[in-house]
């Protein structure tokens, strides 16, 4: 599975490389070598990455299955709390207890519990003028052919 790996790893550099020449030099020959080579190299690469995945789950499927051991076993013995430490040992370590501790609320400033006052907007600036197509002065453009 290693030299799959690999093999998958120097096949994406290879296609990485000829796309960035391709950016670098933008002729025709790298463009054309970095759309077909390139993305088949890198296509072949993800496919060869995704084997190995595949073929390591299955194997891992199957030394569970070997082990006879239920799937989420492992999983709630790796999640579980430690059943040997109180909650009281872990505050005493200062950085958990400032995370674990809620923090004390403040007392507001105003006493009378009222809100300040929010300040009115400034009034939008006026709309421009709108020309009327009527007054506006055209131009016959026939005249000036003639």
């Amino acid at each position: 599975m290693k030299k799959l790996l690999r093999a998958a790893a120097v096949l994406t550099l290879l296609a990485l490389a000829l796309m960035v020449w391709s950016v670098l030099q933008p002729t025709p020959l790298p463009v054309m070598l970095a759309m077909s080579l390139g993305q088949a190299l890198g296509t072949g690469a993800f496919a060869m990455f995704g084997l190995a995945i595949l073929i390591d789950l299955r194997r891992s499927r199957r030394i569970r299955r070997e082990s006879r051991q239920p799937p989420l076993a492992s999983l709630r013995e790796v999640l579980a709390p430690p059943e040997h430490e109180s909650p009281e040992v872990s505050l005493r370590i200062p950085v958990l207890r400032e995370l674990l501790t809620p923090p004390a609320r403040e007392a507001p400033e105003d006493p009378s519990g009222e809100l300040p006052a929010i300040e009115a907007p400034a009034p939008a600036a006026a709309p421009a003028p709108v020309a009327d197509p009527e007054t506006v002065p055209t131009t016959d453009r026939s005249e000036d052919k003639a």
